[in-house]
């Protein structure tokens, strides 16, 4: 009777292991992707507000230059910059953050892949050994077998001695 695998319950454990990593690779991928989609529309909204500043900027020049501004249009003006400035400056701060996530995410999903690739050769090392251990018991089995088709052979002979 063959014996059975004792690291038998190790496979199973580090079979799941390996689902387990694939599985935190995939949400990790997804977080990637939500991240990097995240810190595009932030450059992109920042990209806007910047060149909606320069075209206001520009339209209150070319006013100015023609002399179509009054002081009052002048210091409202500067208080809209101010404000513009200052919504500008948030957006650079919400794009960074955005990067900093992005880039995060990414690291994730690098930290996942080593994982996953960990468990993957330790699930195969087992699986490998698993099958040394299967083989050399059907080597022991036939010698056994062999072994016993000898002995019978040769106590049914005629004559045949025991030593």
């Amino acid at each position: 009777m063959a014996r059975r695998y004792p690291l038998e319950p190790l496979v199973a454990v580090r079979g799941q292991k390996v689902d387990r990593r694939s599985a935190e690779l995939g949400a990790a991928k997804a977080a990637r992707t939500r991240e990097q989609e995240a810190a595009k529309r932030a450059r992109e909204r920042h990209e806007a507000g910047r060149k909606s500043a320069l075209t206001a900027r520009a339209a209150e020049r070319d006013l100015l230059e023609r002399g179509a501004l009054t002081a009052r249009d002048l210091s409202q003006g500067d208080l809209h910059r101010l404000g513009v400035d200052a919504r500008l400056k948030a957006l650079a701060g919400e794009e960074a953050a955005a990067e900093r996530r992005s880039r995060r995410a990414r690291t994730v999903v690098v930290e996942a892949e080593a994982l996953l690739g960990r468990a993957r050769a330790d699930h195969e090392a087992t699986l490998r050994h698993r099958g040394r251990f299967r083989a050399e018991e059907a080597r022991t089995s036939e010698r056994a077998a062999e072994d016993a088709a000898a002995d019978h052979f040769l106590s049914s002979k005629r004559g045949a001695r025991r030593d």
